[in-house]
């Protein structure tokens, strides 16, 4: 949970405690997932932390509205997915200020790195006869090439260089 792990970087920060580097005010948080979570940014008139559709506490931390589907960019392609990305994994990266959310613990007024790996596997189901099968035929070789394209684009994210290559072109 996005929200969780932003509110616990937080508090060790404000605390002085753990072992996260704090000293540039700026956090750094990688999102995977096989949907887009738009839930994360400020989307409609919901208090961040009041319970939404999803019969929950909304877990909105991010000011900004969230990234259009042209702000997505691909970093690997999968062969033989019915999925409703048809085989294609995005990244999006940006930076976001925190807003206030009581309920998971995220304070406010903070900027955020954000990193989004969004897989273009959805959820699966395989019943168990052929769980072998299909996690050797087909998601075991997906999560393979996902990762190696996803590499270069962490790499960049967490040396800070990311932005700046972005601006010179694809990887």
């Amino acid at each position: 949970n996005a929200a969780m792990m932003l509110a616990q970087m937080q508090a060790e920060c404000f605390a002085g405690k753990g072992d996260l580097d704090c000293s540039s005010g700026v956090y750094k948080l990688i999102i995977t997932g096989c949907f887009f979570a738009t839930n994360l940014w400020y989307y409609d008139d919901r208090p961040p932390g009041s319970y939404g559709p999803q019969n929950g506490p909304v877990p909105t931390i991010f000011a900004q509205p969230p990234p259009t589907d042209v702000e997505w960019k691909p970093y690997a392609s999968v062969a033989h997915d019915p999925s409703p990305t048809k085989g294609k994994a995005y990244y999006w990266a940006g930076k976001q200020t925190t807003v206030d959310n009581t309920w998971y613990g995220v304070q406010g007024g903070s900027v955020v790195e954000v990193l989004y790996l969004r897989t273009a596997r959805g959820p699966l189901n395989v019943p168990g006869r052929s769980a072998t099968e299909i996690f050797e035929r087909v998601l075991a070789p997906a999560t393979k090439v996902e990762g190696e394209g996803a590499a270069p684009i962490i790499a960049a994210f967490l040396d800070g260089s990311l932005f700046e290559r972005e601006r010179r072109g694809p990887f």
